[in-house]
Order: structure tokens, then sequence, then C-alpha cells
């Protein structure tokens, strides 16, 4: 399937005007009454030179304290000798509450600059940066700026970028960068808690295709108050956030696992109220953790929901709950450990949900989180015994409760997983 990636161009008037001086003074002599200096002159022949990021480097697509802490659990994870199955997590040293910063917006995605000197233009000129995500540049994405530089978001994890620079018939030599592979954040305006389900690593080398399945937290048009309870539910949802949900997250299927007048009794999706998109609604009014593993009466729901993640290639999904915490991040751990991530890489996806000023510690219980419970229900209501995988913990539990049958979580496993 083709990757597509996700941009947004900053344009700062003042910050362009100093990069552009400086880079001509840095880069273009002149001869002026025999004289060589600092003179900004259209030089004979004009020239596009890409400096940033330098080719073959590799850039991370996450904000530095998601990035610390996602380093500090990668490396604890070098002493655990299965991570397949539930675990102490090496002695389970590394602690949200020490990486989180509860007053800033840390669960956006990390914006890249792409920089480049053009030298022997005149002021003012445009320039046509093109991304790709193969060497040839098809299907490149083509922007246009009067800037030495654009800034790019939303770039898919653990993958080669190609990029080029033009104006007229003068054009820059190709070059190419590489994200990381830690967590792929989305940035959509006042949406928080966005992240792709895939980018994964999981057990036999495979990955998580990426693209397809999103959690994230409630998408909100005009802001409204619970009939039941009074909570304030403020407007999320803005045009930009439409577009990049529509246009570059491809959304086509909302589930909300909020209850009704949480949701304010809507019947469809505000992106295809306000967006007028093509997206398909559903409301499953599920409860997080343990009750969501035992309550049956929300079985046939769950069971539709792992059929359509499995059908996501043709319809990407966006699930979520209010904040994309408990409810989202239980069907999120779900997901995630059937598909064979690490307990690591699972915890780290619970976690990350703190980043969105939602804190949630795996090894305790709040007021309204209780990770230890979902771990030790599906314990207790699986079949499990000591060193089972996680991911046949949680195939047990699709097939015995809610009814799948093999066959069917193989192929969902099969469709959601690069050959």
């Amino acid at each position: 399937m083709k990757q597509k990636s996700f941009f947004s161009i900053l344009s700062l008037a003042a910050m362009s005007a100093c990069l552009f001086s400086c880079n001509l003074m840095a880069n273009s002599q002149t001869k002026q009454g025999g004289m060589q200096g600092n003179v900004i002159m259209e030089t004979a022949e004009p020239t596009i030179e890409l400096t940033f990021p330098a080719k073959g480097q590799e850039v991370t697509i996450v904000k530095p304290a998601v990035l610390n802490y996602m380093m500090a659990m990668k490396e604890q994870a070098k002493g655990i000798e299965n991570d397949y199955i539930f675990n102490d997590l090496n002695g389970d040293k590394v602690k949200i509450a020490d990486y989180y910063r509860p007053s800033y917006h840390d669960d956006r995605a990390k914006k890249i600059p792409l920089v480049f000197d053009a030298l022997g233009f005149a002021e003012g000129t445009t320039y046509q940066v093109k991304l790709s995500t193969n060497e040839n540049m098809d299907g490149a994405e083509v922007y246009e700026t009067t800037s030495p530089y654009v800034t790019v978001e939303n770039l898919y994890a653990n993958q080669t970028y190609y990029w080029q620079v033009s104006s007229g018939d003068v054009q820059s030599e190709i070059s190419s960068f590489k994200t990381d592979c830690n967590v792929r954040m989305i940035t959509a305006d006042y949406v928080s808690n966005i992240r792709d389900m895939g980018g994964h690593l999981v057990k036999g080398g495979k990955r998580i295709k990426q693209g397809l399945i999103f959690r994230g937290g409630e998408i909100v048009y005009e802001t409204y108050k619970d009939s039941k309870n009074g909570d304030t539910h403020s407007k999320t949802l803005s045009d930009e956030a439409i577009d990049v949900m529509l246009n570059e997250m491809k959304i086509g299927m909302e589930v909300d696992f909020r209850g009704a007048t949480e949701a304010n009794n809507i019947t469809e999706s505000d992106l295809k109220t306000y967006g007028h998109g093509d997206v398909s609604y559903y409301r499953y009014s599920i409860g997080g953790y343990g009750s969501a593993i035992t309550s049956n009466s929300h079985f046939a729901e769950l069971k539709q929901l792992f059929l359509d993640f499995g059908n996501a290639e043709n319809r990407h999904v966006y699930f979520h709950c209010w904040g994309g915490a408990d409810r989202t991040g239980t069907i999120g751990f779900l997901l995630g450990g059937l598909l064979g991530m690490s307990y690591t890489d699972l915890v780290i996806d619970y976690e990350t949900t703190s980043f969105a000023r939602n804190f949630r510690p795996h090894d305790s219980k709040g007021a309204y989180w209780d990770f230890p419970g979902l771990i030790s229900t599906l314990k207790n209501t699986t079949g499990y015994y000591e060193g089972m995988e996680i991911s046949e913990v949680i195939k047990n539990w699709l097939i015995n409760s809610l009814g799948l049958s093999e066959e069917q979580v193989e192929t969902i496993k099969a469709n959601l997983l690069e050959d």
C-alpha cells in the first residue's frame, strides 16, 4: 500500500528574511571594483543546495520529553528475557511521572524543518519543495514557499523520505532522510492524543501497518454540556483538523466509546455533519479496563469492531472516548497485544497518553485508571498460564468471549501486519 505523508507549511516572514539573507551572505561572493565582499547580488548561475536534514540523516518525529521517556523504556527493556509475555519490566524503574509535562502539548507531532540554500535568486522567488516516499519522486507532495525552508509533520515512523527543491528550470539534487522508530503522533489542531496504531515492531520482525487505525481524544465541532452530569465538552474539531482527518488520515469510520449524553446524543460523525466526509459512525458505550473484558452486553459490538479493524485498509478507523485514555487505552492495548507488540511497547503506548495531559501510570490504580486491573482480568478470564504470550492471551479472549473464529483472528492479524 502506498504510504502518504502529512504536512503543514509554516511561514514566518521575519525569520524567512533573516535566514534568506544570512544564507546568501554566507554562501555567495561577488566582485565589485575588483574586490570581493558580502554584498548580496545575483550569482551568474542560480543554484539550490539542500542543507537539513543532511543526506541519510535520521530525524526524530516526537518531542524531546516523549523521546527521553521512550529511550529510557527501551533501555530498560534490554534486560528482559522475554518481553512478549507479562513481566516485571526489568524492575520497572522508569516512571512516566519523571517525563511528562502537564502544561505542555507534547502529544503533538514534532515539526521537522527542511532547509535549503537558494543562491542567485531574486528576493521573493517562489520555490517548490517536493517530498516523497520513493526515490523517483512519484506521487510527491509539492509545497510552494518563498522562504528557504518548510516544516513538515505527521511523518510516518521508520520511513525513508526523499526531497527536492526547484524554482523554474533550476532544481537541487534529490536528498533523503529517515524517520526514527518511535510512536507516530498526529497533529490535527486541537484534537488531542492522536496516535497511529501502526509502525510498531512486533514479534517475528514485522511492523504494524501505518495510516490505517488511529486512537485519540473526542472530536467536537461545537462546545456542549453533558445533559446528565453537566461536564463541558469543548470544541476541538476546527476546519484545519477536519482537513487533516479527512484528507490526510483519510478517516472513513469513527468509533465512539462515550455514553449517549456524554456524546451529546449524536447519531453521525461531526466529520460528516460539518466536514461532509464519507464517515460512518458507531457508538459503543463500553467501560474501560477489566469491565471491557467481562461485560458481555458489549461483546457483539466489540466483535464487530475487531472485524472492522481487520478491514481498515478499505476504511480507515478512528476510535476514541473523551480523552483517549482509559476506554480507548484498553482497546489500544488489546489490538496492539493481539498483533504482537512487546509488553514494553504496550506500556509505552498506554502511558504516552500522559503527554496529552491525562496522567496514566501503568503501575497503579487511580480514580479513573486501572491498568493493573486490566492485566489481572485478562489473566483470570482467558485460560492464562505462566509464560503465555500476550498475543495468545488476547486471541483466546477474542475467540472464547467475543465469538470470533480462529480464522477471523488470523485474518485480522495478516491484514494489519506488513509483509
